[in-house]
């Protein structure tokens, strides 16, 4: 399964972009969409089936906020909510794992960890100011 998840998905994403013509919708962008909701399929799975038979947990698939964001994944247990997001991130293997590039590191760090963490706070706010998916899910969470 690692080889699959670590080298396969990369090895397709390039081959779809050399196959991208110019003024099309690019293959590899149409190829990571597809993969980005199979994954995130996957991970709902795994949550849900490790919540089974847990009366007092809800798990919920992609969640949309009032103003179009979304959180791949919202976990609704005792009155708290969690909100799963999903991603994968190639590194700069060259120069942020083998060279330990400062600048290389930072940069792998805001594209895969940072620019999550911005999303899932702007989904928090807009859960907090009532105008989200995601807070019907937890009032339906709290009535039960």
């Amino acid at each position: 399964m690692n080889k699959f998840w670590n080298g396969f998905y990369f090895t397709l994403f390039d081959y779809y972009r050399t196959r991208s013509k110019p003024g099309k919708r690019q293959l590899h962008l149409q190829f990571a969409e597809f993969w980005s909701e199979c994954f995130e399929d996957y991970i709902y799975e795994r949550l849900r089936e490790g919540y089974a038979g847990r009366p007092d947990v809800i798990v919920y698939p992609e969640q949309m906020t009032a103003k179009g964001l979304s959180t791949d994944v919202v976990v609704a247990e005792n009155g708290d909510i969690m909100f799963v997001e999903v991603i994968a991130k190639r590194l700069n293997l060259q120069k942020s794992v083998v060279g330990l590039d400062d600048a290389a590191i930072e940069e792998d760090l805001r594209a895969g960890i940072a620019l999550k963490i911005e999303q899932l706070s702007r989904n928090i706010v807009e859960f907090r100011n009532g105008r989200s998916e995601e807070r019907r899910v937890g009032k339906e969470c709290r009535s039960r």
